[in-house]
């Protein structure tokens, strides 16, 4: 009995100290499981360098960290470094008047134009003032609006409307050979007629909401019918929804552009902001995680056969479950690793290549996006290559140029991942592709960036797991009672 609570109470601190050094040890895991893929991935490398070493593991295993920082971490530093400095220039030499013409020169390729646009954005304007200093608990204006500002307003918007459905008018009477109007004409012109005369009975409906007695519900219910009334009559004058949703868009007032320009500055100042306010404890966790990385990779090397040793001397497992584990992390790490990397790294060549006989000028960006992005199943290259056709077929108007990238990317930047995968993996640890979205979203959410690589292969180690797991149970209920 004694010994028992003895063991009760061993076992009972070692979960306490354990989770203690968990909580300690947390930060620094990352890392190590880092540093642990990398040796399991350059071992060969070091037991060539032992035996160039005459069997001197410590200089071998230093020699060999060197390398494998030479060939990972410096490539990957400099990609990071021109692919921030080529974004930061593509900010920068942004030119919305630029854009403004592109866009203008687009929408009539396109037949977008509209010559009622502006006069709906004028109307739009006025009905958004009105509505936003009318709306409880309101923070759009700095003051209020006078009685006097708002008839202003009012009035305006209803002149506009008179204004916009005599130019309809007019258009609408361009018949061949002075021949009466069709009766479709006729039908047409009533229903406009109906549609403006209830906007405009809308309209003068806002007065009721500078009263002071009018309730919250009324309120609201007012509002909505106003801005009801001049949707039905947009998509009225646009000739439907999906018309009017698409001329809207494609027609933005320079209060519409410069509104959105300035919610995209916003986002990067407050990102920027937040970079910047965090840039020592960003730039010392970074250092901090190398360097664990380096020394990590280093021990492992020259110290890993008697760390393993030692683990499976304490581990309460049995040694061949041991053994087991460990080859499966080996094969696993090193198959589904390398599969990744190497394809997410010749999709991003592929398309870098395409990208620069393309003509643009942040290669190294959209390299890096790409195989960032390839590494995401469902997503893959073709989130950076579809926006860089219609980049050059709507934006620069370069059919053939368009053509051609595309059809590069499809044969060969796309398709590239059927080659090495199957040649890296050989049909080992192939996850089904929902798995394979999931462990990618999950790890990203979990582990930030490091996730779309360290998730799947979590996965795949646990699939390997659950394997072991089936034959074990399976055996016992085969073993004789």
């Amino acid at each position: 009995m004694n010994r028992l609570v003895s063991f009760y109470i061993l076992l009972a601190t070692v979960i306490g100290v354990g989770i203690v050094f968990y909580r300690v040890m947390a930060r620094f895991l990352l890392p190590l499981f880092l540093a642990a893929i990398l040796v399991v991935i350059f071992r060969p490398l070091h037991g060539w360098m032992v035996t160039k070493f005459n069997g001197r593991n410590r200089l071998a295993a230093a020699s060999t960290t060197v390398l494998i920082m030479l060939i990972v971490l410096i490539p990957l530093g400099w990609v990071f470094t021109i692919a921030g400095i080529q974004s930061v220039s593509l900010i920068s030499g942004f030119d919305t008047n630029a854009v403004e013409e592109k866009i203008s020169k687009v929408r009539q390729q396109l037949k977008l134009e509209s010559p009622y646009a502006k006069d709906l954005h004028f109307i739009e304007q006025r009905i958004d003032k009105l509505l936003a200093d009318s709306r409880p608990g309101n923070n759009q204006v700095d003051a209020p609006l006078s009685n006097q500002e708002r008839n202003q307003l009012r009035e305006e918007a209803e002149k506009q409307i008179l204004r916009l459905e005599e130019k309809r008018n007019q258009d609408s009477q361009s018949s061949p050979a002075g021949s009466p109007p069709t009766q479709a004409a006729k039908e047409s012109r009533g229903t406009r007629k109906t549609v403006a005369a209830t906007f405009l009975e809308r309209l003068k409906e806002i007065e009721q909401l500078s009263t002071v007695d009018i309730q919250t519900d009324q309120r609201e219910g007012l509002m909505k019918r106003v801005q009801l009334a001049f949707r039905h009559y947009r998509q009225d004058v646009f000739g439907g929804p999906v018309l009017a949703w698409v001329i809207q868009n494609a027609n933005p007032s320079s209060t519409d552009l410069m509104r959105w320009r300035d919610k995209v500055l916003a986002n990067v100042q407050s990102w920027a902001l937040a970079i910047t306010g965090a840039t020592t404890a960003l730039f010392g966790n970074l250092l901090l995680g190398t360097f664990i990385l380096i020394i990590g990779v280093y021990y492992f090397l020259s110290d890993g056969p008697s760390m393993v040793r030692t683990f499976m001397r304490l581990s309460p497992l049995d040694d061949r479950y041991e053994l087991e584990l460990l080859n499966q992390f080996d094969s696993i790490s090193r198959a589904v690793v390398l599969a990744t990397l190497l394809t997410a790294l010749a999709q991003g060549l592929l398309a870098g290549i395409g990208f620069y006989f393309a003509g643009f000028q942040s290669v190294i960006m959209m390299m890096f996006l790409t195989m960032v992005l390839s590494l995401i199943p469902f997503v893959g290259t073709a989130a950076v290559w579809i926006p860089s056709c219609i980049w050059l077929l709507a934006y620069e108007n370069r059919v053939l140029a368009a053509i051609l990238l595309a059809l590069y990317c499809v044969i060969v930047v796309s398709t590239v991942d059927n080659i090495i995968k199957p040649l890296v993996l050989h049909g080992r640890s192939n996850l089904h592709p929902l798995l394979a979205l999931l462990s990618v979203l999950g790890g990203v959410t979990a582990l930030g960036p490091i996730g779309l690589l360290v998730g799947p292969m979590l996965v795949t180690f646990l699939q390997a797991l659950l394997n072991m797991l089936h034959e074990e149970l399976s055996s016992m209920n085969d073993a004789p009672t």
